[in-house]
């Protein structure tokens, strides 16, 4: 399936172009998060997001008030999180990435 989705993309980014593949990718990420349909998801399910896509929220948005965040919002926090770090991943001994674990706890 990994496979698979992997050439879908590729196929799109050759067609579509490699920005519009990736708001896509986002989109439909955000898309599958948001379980309800009402275009809004919570900060832990923002970070959760993140955290699923290697990358690392910032801290102001994470200690920051609770707050519903729309696709934009979420795109334009992506674009300013970090990718988890190495260090990090040899701190806690994973990857980086959210496991099965930790995403059913949502």
């Amino acid at each position: 399936a990994a496979a698979e989705a992997a050439e879908g993309v590729t196929d799109r980014a050759v067609e579509h172009g490699e920005d519009a593949t990736f708001e896509a990718a986002l989109r439909e990420a955000f898309e599958a998060y948001d379980t309800d349909g009402d275009g809004k998801l919570t900060t832990e399910e923002v970070s959760i997001l993140l955290l699923v896509a290697g990358r690392k929220a910032p801290e102001d948005f994470t200690s920051g008030p609770k707050a519903e965040h729309s696709l934009a919002d979420f795109v334009a926090l992506y674009a300013r999180s970090d990718p988890v770090s190495s260090r990090e991943e040899d701190e806690d001994g994973s990857d980086g990435t959210a496991d099965e674990s930790s995403v059913k706890e949502l």
